[in-house]
């Protein structure tokens, strides 16, 4: 009986000793990119015909046609569009 209760005490300050020795690791979290500024909920979100996608209106590029007006998400989908379209 002496022998079980001292693997026991054995074992109880290995765990101890081990979780006080161990380091333990804090994540952060992920940073965002600088390029892009985080989406607000409130923002308007306008539509991209070249890439097909969604963009805040705060950051896209437009051009007027008239009544219309398109928006892109950068020079290159704006470029592909003046070319395609003739505006």
């Amino acid at each position: 009986m002496k022998t079980i209760i001292f693997f026991i005490l054995v074992y109880l300050a290995y765990r101890v000793i081990k979780s006080s020795i161990t380091v333990k690791t804090i994540r952060w979290p992920q940073e965002t990119s600088k390029e892009e500024p985080p989406v607000k909920a409130s923002e308007e979100m306008v539509f991209d015909e070249v890439c097909n996608s969604y963009i805040p209106a705060v950051t896209s590029i437009s051009v007027k046609n008239g009544d219309r007006i398109f928006y892109f998400c950068g020079e290159e989908c704006k470029k592909k569009f003046l070319e395609t379209r003739h505006v």
